[in-house]
């Protein structure tokens, strides 16, 4: 039964660090994807140090659970029991460790980039088009009666 619970345990931190790779993943290539709708009227991107900063922790928390896998295959290859296994050796918890770290402060910079950019007003609408208005034609038809008896009529 321990062996079990062991067994599961490595289940666990491989699926932990699958979904943090995932999910970094996806914030990386969908705020990159719509980068240009990050830039401001100007063209210049608001706070571009912490959106910068985040891509780059984003990158260092893939590649820290990919290191991550490879210290669970690791060990679980070592090992010659599975009664052996422990997830807080040290590979795995070191890495494990950086991953949700870098994780965590990539979320919060790039919680934080959105944040202040949308409070400073640097988020643009600039690609939505305001709807145009038709204008309606008009005529005007104006009567005067005088000794010659004038009809005029303008159309704008």
């Amino acid at each position: 039964m321990p062996n079990e619970t062991k067994l599961k345990a490595f289940d666990l931190v491989k699926e932990w660090a699958t979904q943090l790779i995932t999910v970094a993943s996806a914030t990386l290539v969908l705020s990159a994807t719509f980068y240009k709708d990050i830039f401001s009227a100007s063209g210049v991107a608001k706070h571009p140090n912490y959106l910068g900063a985040s891509w780059f922790l984003f990158l260092l928390s893939i590649v820290l659970g990919i290191g991550v896998l490879g210290a669970l295959s690791y060990h679980l290859n070592e090992v010659k029991s599975a009664c052996h296994l422990d997830i807080y050796s040290g590979s795995i918890l070191v890495t494990a460790l950086g991953q949700l770290s870098s994780f965590g402060l990539a979320m919060a910079l790039f919680i934080f980039f959105i944040a202040a950019s949308m409070a400073s007003g640097g988020l643009s609408n600039n690609h939505i088009a305001p709807p145009k208005l038709k204008k309606k034609p008009t005529a005007t038809m104006t009567v005067t009666q005088s000794p010659t008896s004038t009809i005029t009529a303008t159309r704008h």
